[in-house]
């Protein structure tokens, strides 16, 4: 469920903070609101594909690697200097990002008795409501009060 946290406020967070994002890169919010786009076009193909390519793969390696690929990307993102370095780091970080919601719920159904299965498998995706519900909001705020590289890296001490 956490990792599924994490995923879902890294897919999430462009669209809790489009005119931050905007204004901060100098593009239009429509051009902002691309990086959602290209987003869920790589969720959408790139999901079932890359769990398809890495089944043969050891599975807490695999979630491991898929989780600090992308808290580097996050960190990453925050000193993107313009629109397309971002744009480019943020596919980099989805293409591998797929991978964590099929390969955490495929796990977690293996590892638990046949009768909890589907509990187990929806408080896995328990994680994605949660980025919605709380983490959405909470990064929205962030970004609104510190701006939009706020919210994935270390608040840096204000100058009195």
């Amino acid at each position: 469920m956490l990792g599924n946290l994490v995923t879902g406020c890294s897919v999430l967070a462009p669209a809790g903070m489009l005119s931050e994002l905007a204004s901060g890169l100098d593009v239009s919010i429509r051009t902002a609101g691309l990086l959602i786009t290209f987003g869920a076009i790589v969720l959408c193909i790139g999901s079932p594909l890359t769990a398809w390519l890495t089944s043969r793969i050891e599975r807490r390696r695999l979630l491991a690697t898929t989780l600090a690929v992308m808290a580097l990307s996050n960190i990453a993102s925050a000193f993107a200097p313009k629109y397309s370095s971002l744009r480019i780091i943020r596919l980099i970080m989805l293409a591998v990002g797929v991978l964590y919601t099929p390969q955490a719920a495929g796990t977690a159904a293996l590892i638990v008795p046949a009768e909890k299965r589907g509990s187990t498998i929806a408080y896995v995706f328990l994680g994605w409501s949660l980025a919605a519900a709380a983490g959405l909001p909470l990064i929205a705020f962030v970004a609104s009060r510190y701006g939009w590289q706020a919210p994935t890296r270390p608040l840096a001490p204000s100058a009195a």
